[in-house]
């Protein structure tokens, strides 16, 4: 689904700022992933560093596959999902592919602790 934004991200013109995150992550001490990470550039669950910083750096040149990770995800037994940031845009892409999906909105200091409350219970 085409989407309005206020920038080239996932495309061919964010090469440079993908090499300047390639030099940054393989100066960071990162550690295994305790639970999948799902990216966004392959629809897949990855736990190793070598494979998350690879996805990171590869998503910002490559298409998102939206709905594939979503798909992954449910199949695995997710049920509920939050998006940090402002707006609400992924939340609604996430209930037009899981209707029966729970999701929450972090995008302030008090819906942190309204999310957090959320998860606990």
């Amino acid at each position: 689904i085409p989407l309005p934004v206020s920038g080239a991200f996932h495309s061919p013109l964010m090469a440079e700022a993908a090499d300047q995150l390639a030099q940054a992550l393989a100066k960071a001490t990162l550690g295994a992933a305790r639970v999948p990470v799902v990216a966004n550039v392959s629809a897949d669950g990855e736990v190793s560093v070598e494979r998350i910083a690879d996805g990171l750096v590869r998503q910002l040149c490559a298409p998102v596959q939206w709905t594939r990770s979503v798909r992954y995800m449910a199949d695995r037994g997710v049920s509920t999902y939050v998006e940090v940031g402002p707006g609400q845009v992924l939340s609604g892409l996430i209930k037009r592919i899981e209707r029966e999906a729970q999701v929450l909105a972090v995008n302030d200091p008090e819906t942190v602790r309204t999310v957090a409350q959320a998860l606990r219970a």
